[in-house]
């Protein structure tokens, strides 16, 4: 999923919402943009929905005035694994990731993701974050919980 747009907020690349599970594999999720309120310029879930990120990249990614330019997990269950979270921007912060909820990162790489006044890689705003990541770099603050 590539160059798509969300004016409203939510997910310019993929919107999963009202208890959708959702699985991507072998895939790319890049250049996709989101204005206001929620981000998740390259993908964003809610409601309680169920996003599975396995062998994929999530890039080049932008959400303008917007937390979560690669993936933004406003209520949900959050699952990566052997993935590439990179060179995302989000505004306040979570260029790479940002979520309010449950999210487990297991052997990813975060790298050059950016928060245009905050957290740059993955910003946790509460729930749980369970994480083995494989490299963590050009990415400073690096992962922190907002307060």
């Amino acid at each position: 999923m590539s160059s798509g747009s969300s004016t409203g907020g939510f997910g310019g690349g993929i919107w999963a919402d009202a208890a959708a599970t959702v699985t991507i594999t072998n895939s790319t999720v890049s250049a996709n943009s989101a204005q206001s309120e929620s981000g998740g310029a390259g993908i964003y879930l809610d409601n309680t929905a169920s996003v599975t990120i396995n062998k994929s990249t999530v890039s080049g990614n932008t959400a303008t005035d917007a937390p979560g330019g690669g993936v933004a997990v406003g209520s949900g269950t959050l699952t990566v694994a052997n993935s590439t979270i990179s060179g995302n921007s989000g505004d306040p912060n979570g260029g790479g990731i940002i979520s309010s909820d449950t999210a487990t990162l297991n052997f990813v790489t975060v790298t050059n993701n950016t928060g245009i006044t905050g957290l740059g890689g993955i910003a946790q705003a509460g729930g749980t974050l369970n994480s083995r990541i494989r490299l963590f770099k050009g990415t400073v603050p690096s992962i922190a919980a907002e307060q």
